[in-house]
């Protein structure tokens, strides 16, 4: 394990260095090209599912919602978290209620003050059962929040207090430090009294929000535009006027884009064009670390894998993460032999105990467990994968389907599919076998990647089901110490390893293209990229 922290640990300071060296911000550009000043003109792959803070649950939505409104508190370009609508907070002797008081100049896009009932109207709405939220479960800790969210008691029995227009209280059922890191996800996001009224997803109505910039245009795949909030309570700050994300669905694609001066900042990089000849991004080039998991998710629900962690196991096994990462990928990823990325202070992820062993004894090991269950090569297993229509996925599964195809004589099908059409497709646990998808983490701790795996969780698409595992989470939320804490959630972790209902791997890292004169978007750990950071250096 400490290997694996020091590579990780050594990784991220080479990455930083380059990251540094490759983006000087330079006053001339390139190719000559002069950028207005006031629009930055940003990539997305995939179409935002919802506008809804309370309803969103994918990486795009995220990142739109993070320039749209403002939470209780908010991140700092680095990942720091900072007050955002609070301008202070404090937190009683036994770390239960919290007392935010908010900005007098923070305002909604219509010029209306913000207000302490804006954020009850939110926090009641993450948590009922009837809006569905994917992200309700980080709110549990606040007082009445988990027997909201089951149906057994009404939201307005949430522990919230509107004190007066500028003051909240938030109780808690138990001390979580954490609360302040999760006030800045969109989850916890302020809704406005009128989105009651005309729904705060609708493509062609004004959506009023609170955060640095404001909606104005929206062709779904396509264009989303906004605008500078002049209301926000810190719109001096904010360098560029106006932001306009497009949709560009293939890397390859957004490249191209960039390289024709019709893109500033890419959302990725693919490998091949990050490896391809040609390839010249010396000064346009961010690589940066990033809390995140890819992995793959057996169905545990239905089919072959039910109740079979030896055929999982083997699975998992013949996959060789270290070519994937280093031959296909070829990006700096990290080869995954655990669910918690390192990185977070004070945790030291588990992994796997066959790390030590070659590939070729990782695969007899699983021709054996193979064998046993009678599968051979007149009797081949035969399973559908889905993943979504993303360039990396792609390499990655298809990689696995030769791995398990050359090892075992496994028959693959795969299903590329459209985002949303993906996010569909993962409920419907008789259209798969395994699925291919990923995890960044709400906040720095092992517990936003464990979290997601206990036994009826909305993001559990593995159907992974274990009373001593979810035991193992509730006894780490009443832990007395940080270090006893962080031991129970060391062993979840090492139980999920053990039933390999997840095949984690690699920890990826965020790459972009960022054009020279383009300043301000260090990427965090977590990859939020507020565009409220950005500014633009005009030049010839």
């Amino acid at each position: 394990m400490k290997k694996y922290a020091v590579g990780l640990f050594c990784l991220f300071c080479v990455l930083g260095v380059l990251a540094c060296g490759c983006h000087d911000g330079g006053s001339v550009g390139r190719r000559g090209f002069e950028q207005p000043v006031e629009v930055l003109r940003r990539t997305i792959t995939t179409e935002p599912s919802s506008l809804d803070p309370q309803r969103a649950g994918d990486t795009t939505s995220f990142e739109i919602l993070r320039d749209l409104f403002e939470g209780l508190t908010t991140e700092s370009p680095l990942g720091e978290i900072v007050g955002g609508v609070a301008e202070s907070w404090s937190v009683s002797s036994a770390g239960t209620e919290y007392v935010f008081r908010l900005r007098e100049d923070a305002r909604w896009t219509n010029g209306e003050h913000v207000t302490a009932q804006d954020f009850v109207r939110a926090l009641r709405r993450a948590v009922d059962p009837v809006s569905a939220s994917p992200s309700c479960y980080l709110l549990k800790k606040i007082r009445g929040a988990e027997e909201i969210i089951l149906g057994k008691v009404p939201s307005t029995e949430l522990g919230v207090q509107v004190v007066n227009d500028k003051t909240l209280k938030i109780f808690l059922i138990k001390p979580a430090p954490e609360l302040v890191n999760i006030l800045a996800h969109p989850v916890a996001y302020p809704r406005h009294k009128s989105a009651d009224v005309k729904g705060p997803n609708t493509v062609s109505e004004h959506i009023v929000s609170n955060g640095a910039y404001e909606l104005i245009y929206r062709v779904p795949a396509s264009i989303l535009k906004i605008s500078r909030n002049k209301f926000y309570w810190d719109a001096s700050a904010v360098s560029i006027a106006k932001i306009e994300y497009l949709f560009v669905d293939d890397l390859s694609s957004q490249v191209k884009r960039f390289r024709a001066n019709q893109v500033d900042v890419t959302s990725s990089l693919s490998s091949a064009d990050l490896n391809g000849s040609g390839s010249d991004f010396s000064r346009e080039l961010y690589l940066r670390m990033q809390l995140s998991l890819i992995f793959a998710a057996f169905n545990n629900r239905s089919g072959v894998f039910r109740d079979s962690p030896s055929l999982r196991q083997a699975l998992s096994l013949v996959i060789d993460r270290e070519k994937v990462v280093s031959e296909i990928l070829r990006a700096g990823q990290v080869p995954a032999y655990g669910i918690v990325p390192a990185g977070i202070t004070g945790y030291a992820p588990v992994r796997y105990s066959w790390l030590v062993d070659d590939y070729s004894k990782r695969v007899l090991r699983a021709r054996l467990l193979y064998s046993a269950l009678g599968y051979d090569n007149e009797k081949a297993l035969k399973i559908r994968v889905i993943c979504p229509a993303d360039d990396t996925f792609r390499l990655v599964i298809l990689s696995f389907a030769a791995m398990w195809r050359e090892t075992l004589g496994v028959e693959v099908v795969i299903d590329t599919l459209e985002y949303q059409a993906f996010l569909e497709v993962r409920k419907n646990y008789s259209k798969w076998d395994i699925l291919l998808h990923g995890w960044n983490a709400d906040y720095s701790d092992p517990a936003t990647f464990l979290e997601i795996f206990r036994t009826g969780d909305i993001n559990n698409d593995a159907g992974f089901q274990s009373s001593d595992f979810d035991s193992l989470l509730d006894m780490a939320e009443s832990a007395a110490s940080r270090l006893d804490r962080f031991r129970l959630l060391r062993d979840a972790e090492a139980l999920l390893l053990q039933s390999y209902a997840v095949v984690p791997v690699y920890f990826p890292v965020t790459r972009r293209l960022v054009k020279p004169w383009v300043h301000g978007g260090v990427t965090s750990p977590m990859d939020h990229n507020y565009s409220k950071y950005f500014s633009i250096e005009n030049h010839k």
